[in-house]
């Protein structure tokens, strides 16, 4: 196996130490921060558990909480791994956010070299909107991870030129628009 150059290690160590700030920042005092539950949020907890305790409840669309069904199956993954209580509830919001941080990493690489794609990532981690809108229980951010995504996965099917990447493509797109 050929061994990777150094600036590709600096690299991948640049962005694994981005992204472990983001996550910190995303984390931190996540239980308090903000304080309480926003009413959106607690809407989201009390659809997601009743999601885990009412077998007959799989919603498509939750109208209680004026929201496709997604996230709140994800907070109710969430709330059964680590039981009833806020960071459970926003911790799929701070795991989306954080791919979101990789995935425009990816595509500003592609179309600005590594160095301004590490610069983008930082920036992001680091933005005090996004990292508002990571620790909160509500959909907000789902809609920018799937429009990168969607971007990246069409530009995936490009290069491939066959059905297959292009379904692909289609069904990220498709889930940017059930999720939020």
């Amino acid at each position: 196996l050929p061994r990777p150059c150094r600036g590709a290690m600096v690299e991948a160590g640049l962005l694994l130490s981005i992204l472990g700030l983001a996550l910190f920042l995303r984390l931190l005092a996540l239980m308090d921060m903000p304080f309480g539950l926003w009413y959106d949020e607690a809407i989201h907890g009390m659809s997601a558990v009743r999601i885990l305790e009412d077998s007959s409840y799989r919603p498509i669309f939750v109208p209680e909480a004026n929201v496709a069904s997604p996230i709140i199956f994800m907070q109710a993954a969430s709330i059964w791994l680590l039981d009833r209580n806020t960071v459970a509830l926003r911790l799929p919001s701070v795991l989306m956010d954080v791919g979101l941080i990789f995935l425009l990493y990816l595509l500003a690489r592609r179309f600005l070299g590594g160095r301004i794609a590490l610069i983008v990532a930082f920036l992001l981690a680091v933005s005090s909107w996004d990292i508002t809108w990571a620790r909160n229980a509500m959909p907000g951010v789902s809609t920018p991870f799937f429009a990168v995504a969607g971007v990246l996965s069409f530009l995936w099917a490009l290069r491939r030129r066959d059905l297959a990447s292009y379904a692909l493509a289609g069904v990220v797109l498709g889930s940017g628009f059930w999720y939020y």
